[in-house]
């Protein structure tokens, strides 16, 4: 499998999703004291690029299995499955069944726009986190 350098991404992601046709994710947040889970839902099929996160954090893969890129690895993962994914790393998924997928955030904020703000990069460019159909 060729791999694509991380700072490769932002150029072939726009070649990538040139023409194609691209849905926004479903993405439910949950809070308790200084917690917020942010869970994404994809389909089987799906494609997605994450943010690039600023922090250390917990995810997991509650349902389904999906082939995921972190920085230059790249793995076919089955839930359920914990890992860390480290500050400066940005995900890939693709789907192959239907998938929950989940990022463990500490923090006391429940605005949203202010969780992004501090936790991803998210904020700057809102098209960054991408779902692509595959037919």
């Amino acid at each position: 499998m060729n791999l694509v350098l991380m700072k490769d991404i932002p150029a072939v992601l726009a070649k990538f999703f040139n023409g194609k046709e691209t849905k926004e994710l479903k993405v439910v947040h949950h809070f308790s004291d200084g917690i917020c889970v942010r869970e994404l839902h994809m389909s089987a099929g799906d494609v997605a690029v994450g943010a690039l996160h600023k922090t250390n954090h917990l995810t997991f893969l509650s349902k389904g299995s999906i082939q995921l890129r972190i920085g230059e690895e790249s793995k076919l993962i089955h839930a359920p499955c914990t890992f860390e994914a480290l500050a400066g790393s940005r995900k890939i998924a693709l789907a192959y069944t239907d998938c929950v997928i989940s990022n463990i955030i500490p923090t006391h904020l429940t605005d949203i726009e202010e969780i992004e703000k501090m936790f991803t990069t998210l904020h700057k460019d809102k098209k960054e986190l991408k779902c692509l159909q595959q037919s």
